[in-house]
């Protein structure tokens, strides 16, 4: 099990995946001047959802149950080396769900603003302004696709090897 590539491959995606539980993806930090004073409350967007002092946690989404159903997904595909082919199947699938939440996340951080905007507890949201900042888990989000593909790839060239042997038989 351990010595196919693809388990090595399977094993640092899951751990890509295991570290998006400790590192948030960004922090969002909203603005307002109010008479000659500038207020400025941070939000951050990590492991917990939106977790901040103007948007409050009412509009969290628990981003850590789908950090941990991507890795119990990963876990599977790992221990699923005897069935080749349910195998490329389900590492398919776990691609196809990251992918999605990578888009998700990434439309948020270019598309969020007016939701944003929308969801603060101000009665003027035209002196708002609400900048993004990257943190660490916004670039780890992505790391790990390509080592998912690389495991399909292994997997894709066990099953030929196996196929090739099956017709010299």
């Amino acid at each position: 099990m351990i010595q196919r590539i693809q388990s090595v491959y399977f094993l640092i995606a899951l751990i890509c995946v295991l570290l998006m539980l400790w590192f948030p993806l960004f922090s969002i930090e909203i603005s307002t001047v109010i008479g000659t004073e500038k207020i400025t409350s941070t939000t951050s967007l990590g492991p917990n959802g939106l977790v901040g002092d103007l948007l409050g946690t009412t509009r969290a989404v628990p981003l850590y149950l789908i950090y941990v159903l991507l890795a119990l997904l990963i876990i599977v595909c790992f221990m699923m080396y005897k069935k080749r082919k349910r195998q490329i199947l389900l590492t398919r699938l776990t691609l196809v769900l990251h992918i999605l939440v990578v888009l998700g996340i990434y439309a948020f951080y270019f598309f969020g603003k007016p939701v944003l905007l929308s969801a603060a507890a101000v009665e003027n949201t035209d002196d708002l302004i609400v900048q993004f900042s990257t943190k660490p888990g916004f670039f780890i989000l992505v790391a790990a696709i390509p080592f998912l593909l690389l495991a399909l790839r292994g997997i894709k060239h066990d099953e030929q090897l196996v196929k090739s042997l099956d017709r010299l038989r």
